[in-house]
């Protein structure tokens, strides 16, 4: 199960399948985009940790006391995580740019 998933159990923030779909199909997000959402902007800096709890009040319809208590867990679970090692959370990977052999033309190969 993903750390995700697990939040969305403890917090009781799970969607049944009817309403997944129904979100789907208008073209909201379920709760674990939004969170995973949240999580990216602010791994990536766009959203300062401290607006972390109103943005999950607010897009996930849940009390403040609820709110503080999931940023905690979110910061305690992936965002120290995040900081200790990006390479293992696969959605902050920044790929490579591409290593290409350059030919130096004013040299000529040796035989």
């Amino acid at each position: 199960m993903s750390i995700i998933s697990n939040i969305l159990e403890r917090y009781k923030l799970e969607q049944t399948d009817e309403e997944v779909l129904k979100q789907m199909e208008g073209e909201e997000k379920t709760n674990g985009e939004i969170i995973a959402e949240i999580i990216g902007k602010t791994v990536e800096e766009e959203i300062p940790f401290q607006e972390l709890v109103g943005l999950l009040k607010k897009n996930l319809n849940i009390s403040s006391k609820e709110a503080e208590n999931l940023a905690k867990d979110l910061r305690k679970e992936v965002l120290l995580l995040v900081e200790k090692s990006p390479k293992e959370v696969p959605f902050l990977e920044k790929p490579e740019p591409e290593k290409t052999e350059e030919r130096d033309v004013y040299r000529e190969p040796i035989e």
